[in-house]
């Protein structure tokens, strides 16, 4: 009988050093978004699929067949892809489980319209995957490797 109470105790305090180990261990969603760059692979606007394709210098990479990315920085700052246009500099953060997506203060004076990627998400990362899902928006992408060759 002792040995197994001996043993309980042992167990008890081995999940009590592993369980707040194990929590510091495992990355949070804004960790994981932010250290990787996101191949954009479909983009619907008002349920209407739209192409992105940015304008100016494109990289790709040699594994993964993607020249269209997003980028969230740790700053606040992200970069969406451009739709016929250069890249979507904009502000994010992250507030009550939600993304928030809202115009970078620097932008452009001749931008004339508002980015279609400003708004609230939903944000969900499983397997390399992403999706991101506002009221008019859905982004999906997966994680991009980074061996880049210039297009």
């Amino acid at each position: 009988m002792r040995f197994f109470y001996t043993f309980a105790l042992i167990i008890i305090v081995l999940v009590i050093i592993a369980v707040p180990i194990t929590i510091l261990v495992i990355p949070s969603e804004i960790d994981i978004l932010t250290e990787k760059s996101w191949c954009v692979e479909k983009i619907y606007f008002k349920g209407n699929e739209l192409i992105p394709n940015s304008t100016g210098l494109k990289f790709e990479s040699q594994y993964d067949n993607c020249s269209e990315t997003m980028q969230f920085y740790e700053n606040g700052t992200v970069i969406f892809p451009g739709i016929n246009t250069s890249g979507d500099k904009c502000i994010w953060t992250f507030k009550n489980d939600s993304l928030i997506v809202t115009e970078w203060e620097f932008a452009h004076a001749e931008k004339l319209k508002k980015s279609i990627f400003l708004g609230t998400y939903n944000l969900e990362i499983k397997n390399k995957h992403i999706k991101l899902q506002s009221d008019s928006l859905t982004i999906l992408g997966k994680e991009y490797k980074f061996d880049f060759k210039q297009l």
